[in-house]
Parts: C-alpha cells; structure tokens; sequence
C-alpha cells in the first residue's frame, strides 16, 4: 500500500471513529438529560389569585350601599332605602359570583400554559429517546462496516480512536513511518 493510501486510510478511519465517539457522547449527555425530572417554568395558579380582589370590591360596595341606604331610612324616603338595603346585598352576592366566574376562566387559561409547557417537556424526553435509538442502530452499522474491513482489523484495540488515528496519520505525514503497517506498529 502506497503512502498516500495509506495516509487516505488513516483518515477514512479518524473520521469513522470520530463519528462513532461523538455519537456515542451524544447518547450519554441524552440520557443525563432524560434522567433529570421534569422542570417547568410556569406555575400552576389558583382561582383564589384572581379571586381575592373581587371580595374586597364586593365588601367595599356592599359597605357603601348599606350607609347610603341608611341616610335614605332616615330620611323621608324609607321604602328607597329599604329597597337599596336589599339590593346592595344582591350586587354584594352577584359580584362574587362574577369573580368566581372571571376567576376560575382566568385560572383555567394559565394552568392550560402549564400543562402545554409540561406536555413540551415530555415530548422533549420522548425524542431523545427516539434519537438515541437512531445513534444507537448508526453506532452498529459504522462498528459492523468497520469490523467488516480487513486493515482495520490490524488496529490494536487500544489504538482505535480517532485520536491515535490522528497521530498515525502525523506519523505518515512527517515520514516516521512508510505505510498503514508500519504506522499500526508505531502508534
């Protein structure tokens, strides 16, 4: 085999290996990643964070009326303020029911954002795990096409790196050594 054969082998051979390490560190920094929970940066809310001001606007209202209706009860016109009596009441009720209304719909739109965000990151496990699956079966035919080849067989099984192919290709390069034989011998 002639010297720039040779030379194109080694490099055929780095490129090869340097493929199967990085592949290979990509499946372990994958399954890190899938090993780590589930972290989500939105929160779930309660209905009660939209709830609470609605009290206190309900409270403030039902206050007011009841001191207006009693200026009205005390002065010529009770039945008005009788009537303003109860229908503060009823605006008091009615403006808790629209908060709870507001409230639980505005809730529901946030934790529908937790629960996309949630499902995302479980999409994102379920592909690494798919990508895994494909840079395993890639890491088998590049090992099977490389055991397949005769002058890769003569690599010590120590040397097959792409890092000592880099360095069997300096060698080829620099003159050290005269082809793919005497460069496996050296390195």
């Amino acid at each position: 085999m002639s010297l720039e054969e040779s030379i194109a082998l080694v490099e055929k051979f780095q490129k090869e290996l340097a493929q199967l390490e990085s592949d290979k560190r990509e499946i372990k920094n994958n399954e890190e990643e899938r090993r780590k929970p589930i972290e989500v940066n939105v929160r779930r809310r309660s209905m009660f964070r939209y709830f609470w001001p609605w009290i206190i606007f309900a409270a403030t209202e039902l206050c007011l009326l009841l001191f207006i209706s009693l200026i009205f009860l005390m002065s010529s016109h009770p039945n008005i303020g009788f009537i303003m009596n109860i229908g503060s009441y009823v605006f008091a009720a009615l403006l808790i029911v629209i908060g709870i209304i507001v409230s639980k719909k505005k809730a529901k739109e946030d934790n529908a954002a937790y629960e996309i965000a949630v499902e995302m990151a479980s999409q994102r496990r379920s592909d690494l795990l798919r990508r895994n699956y494909d840079l395993e079966s890639e890491i088998n035919s590049r090992e099977i096409k490389l055991a397949g080849n005769p002058d890769y067989q003569k690599i010590p099984q120590d040397k097959r790196k792409s890092s000592s192919m880099a360095r069997a290709k300096l060698l080829l390069q620099s003159g050290k050594a005269t082809d793919f034989d005497d460069v496996i011998t050296k390195i």
